[in-house]
């Protein structure tokens, strides 16, 4: 299991598991301290995953922030993507059969994310700010329907916040996200 992240959720809700609890419990035998429940140990971890998970959303929003601003293409796949988006305008066609003559782009997927930038071209011309958006907002929807995805099956709003923030923390989310693709549409 090298490489992969295993997550238990309970799907007893945190108010079921408050409420058959022990209230208190006994002093140890100097009576100095009480022994922390099961229930208060999870509640104080889960809501210390939530703000490490919050940290890690807030360093994710910087990063969007920054990359919707950055005028230049920050990955390989936004100069064609956004030419992609360009061609369809002018009603050319994407996919080519004969590669013999210019241009040399081979278009490999579907024109879904290409007709949701066609507004903001028209708007605002060709510029890689609103692919990266795009992108931004189908990341955070994403979030929202696994945290809510979760949250339903498990009937535990504190688990389906930390289900929710931890889209965020996903490798491949975190470094692309910032970037124009394809991929961040298709997920949400």
């Amino acid at each position: 299991m090298v490489g992969q992240t295993v997550i238990w959720v309970s799907r007893t809700p945190m108010s079921e598991r408050l409420a058959t609890s022990a209230p208190d419990q006994p002093a140890n035998r100097n009576g100095r301290w009480r022994a922390r429940s099961t229930v208060e140990n999870e509640r104080a971890l889960s809501t210390l995953l939530m703000l490490a998970e919050a940290a890690v959303a807030v360093v994710f929003f910087v990063r969007v922030v920054v990359a919707v601003l950055y005028p230049y293409d920050l990955d390989y796949g936004e100069g064609p993507l956004l030419d992609q988006v360009a061609r369809l305008s002018r009603f050319e066609n994407l996919y080519r059969s004969d590669l013999s003559q210019a241009p040399f782009v081979v278009a490999n997927y579907p024109p879904v994310y290409h007709a949701v930038q066609l507004p903001f071209l028209y708007l605002f011309g060709p510029s890689y700010w609103y692919g990266r958006l795009i992108s931004a907002a189908s990341i955070v929807a994403t979030a929202a329907f696994v945290g809510l995805t979760v949250r339903a099956l498990c009937r535990d709003r504190r688990v389906g916040v930390i289900a929710g923030l931890a889209v965020f923390a996903s490798s491949p989310i975190y470094f692309w996200v910032p970037c124009a693709r394809v991929d961040s549409l298709a997920l949400a």
